[in-house]
């Protein structure tokens, strides 16, 4: 409901509607999709036999009226601020055609007042922000273009509709940017369009995140090696850009360690 609401609050000067796909037959009883936010449309419903965001969005596109060009992709936990929306059209209509997605910055920063939780932000927004700002747009220009992270990302609509997201793939995100490269497409980046997301509650379930997403980045790399290496060599830039990802680490220890020391600081001189 705070992502209905965040969303609903867009400064987005243009003509709106939100579209909530979810898994299952019906959300929890406790919760009740408004019909409206902030004067935006609001359309909630069910995939049934879904088990996967690739299959949400197909189901998604196809609701949306005739009229849309543009979408948009958050995830459940994802609050934008107030002018992300349109940074993202912006810089997705202001963009060549070639380019069909501009991805914006996620930040981890949500979660609760937890000593275990604090710790697991101040790393992971340490890595997220290192990577967003540094390692991720470098890689981007040796590559030629940015990647789809998954959301917080603008599409045109029907770039998005022929790539269609693969339900099959650990991580869809990282497997139909392969693909959309490959079709000669690329993807810009507004790292300054920034959503913030909830934080893993806990340090394993923060493990079993990165690794699901270090497992797709294999089997995508997998899936399209021999195209990469005959239709596009640029895009090995990307494939094998995750094994030198240490400065994002780095980053998060010294983001930590300070954390800390304003922490103890705070306790001494509150």
């Amino acid at each position: 409901r705070g992502t209905i609401d965040a969303v609903g609050n867009s400064a987005y000067p243009g003509e709106m509607c939100i579209h909530v796909p979810f898994n299952g037959s019906t959300p929890d009883v406790d919760f009740e999709l408004p019909s409206e936010a902030n004067g935006r449309a609001v359309f909630g419903y069910s995939v049934d036999g879904s088990r996967s965001k690739a299959a949400n969005v197909t189901q998604g596109l196809a609701s949306l009226p005739e009229g849309v060009s543009v979408v948009i992709i958050f995830d459940a936990d994802h609050h934008p601020t107030h002018d992300t929306i349109e940074q993202l059209v912006r810089v997705l209509i202001s963009s060549p055609p070639e380019c069909v997605c501009a991805q914006g910055a996620v930040l981890p920063v949500r979660g609760d007042a937890s000593w275990t939780t604090c710790w697991l932000k101040w790393v992971a927004s340490g890595m997220e922000y290192t990577g967003w700002r540094f390692y991720i747009p470098g890689v981007a220009l040796l590559n030629g273009s940015a990647w789809f992270a998954g959301a917080n990302a603008a599409w045109r609509r029907k770039d998005l509709e022929d790539l269609e997201l693969s339900a099959d793939a650990v991580t869809e995100d990282i497997e139909v940017s392969i693909r959309a490269m490959l079709t000669g497409r690329r993807m810009c980046l507004a790292p300054w369009a920034v959503v913030e997301e909830l934080c893993p509650p806990s340090f394993m379930i923060f493990v079993r995140q990165r690794l699901r997403w270090a497992l797709g980045w294999e089997q995508a790399t997998f899936k399209h090696f021999c195209s990469v290496v005959k239709t596009r060599k640029r895009a090995l830039v990307l494939l094998f850009s995750r094994y030198i990802n240490v400065a994002a680490g780095l980053f998060a220890v010294i983001n930590l360690i300070t954390r800390l020391l304003d922490f103890v600081n705070a306790q001494r001189s509150p």
